[in-house]
C-alpha cells in the first residue's frame, strides 16, 4: 500500500475509503467538545497506523476540514495547537482546509500559524489533498515547520 493521508471533517461519520476516512463535527469547538474530537482524531489516527503497518510510506498527513466549524474558543485554539504537537512528534503534517477568517486571526494570535506553517492552510479540502498527494508522490516528508511555543 501506498503513502497514506487522513482526511477530517471537524459531525457524524461519513464512509470513505480506508485511506481517506471522514470525521465531521459540524459544530463549535469549545471546551465542551475538545476532548471527543481529539480522541477521535486520535482514534482514527491509531487505525490509519495500524492498518498501514509495514508499508513503505507510513501516515503522513492529517488534513482538518474546517468548514462547517462556525466559532472556535480558546480551548479549541489549544486542541489544534497539541494536535499540531502531537502529530508532529510522530511525524505526521496536520494541514487545515477552509478555516474561517475568525479561527486565522486566533491562530495568528496564539502563534500556532507559524508552528503548523502557513503552507499547510488551504482554502478548500481539494487544494490540500492534492497539496499532500503531491508531497507523498514525491517522496518528500512533511514539512518541519512546528516549533515549541516560547515561554511566556
Amino acid at each position: 500500500m501506498g503513502a497514506c493521508s487522513l482526511s477530517f471533517s471537524l459531525g457524524s461519520l461519513l464512509g470513505a475509503p480506508a485511506q481517506q476516512p471522514a470525521k465531521w463535527v459540524d459544530s463549535t469547538i469549545y471546551f465542551a467538545n475538545k476532548q471527543p474530537i481529539k480522541d477521535g482524531i486520535r482514534r482514527a489516527v491509531r487505525k490509519a497506523r495500524q492498518q498501514q503497518a509495514g508499508a513503505a510510506q507510513p501516515l503522513q498527513w492529517v488534513i482538518l476540514n474546517l468548514s462547517p466549524v462556525t466559532e472556535i474558543d480558546v480551548s479549541g485554539v489549544h486542541l489544534l495547537e497539541s494536535l499540531v504537537e502531537e502529530l508532529h512528534v510522530g511525524g505526521v503534517q496536520l494541514a487545515l482546509a477552509n478555516p474561517s477568517g475568525q479561527l486565522l486571526r486566533l491562530l495568528r494570535r496564539a502563534g500556532l500559524l507559524d508552528r503548523l506553517g502557513v503552507d499547510n492552510i488551504f482554502d478548500n479540502m481539494h487544494e490540500a489533498v492534492q497539496h499532500a498527494r503531491l508531497a507523498m508522490a514525491m517522496g518528500a516528508a512533511p514539512a518541519d515547520h512546528w516549533q515549541a511555543a516560547a515561554p511566556a
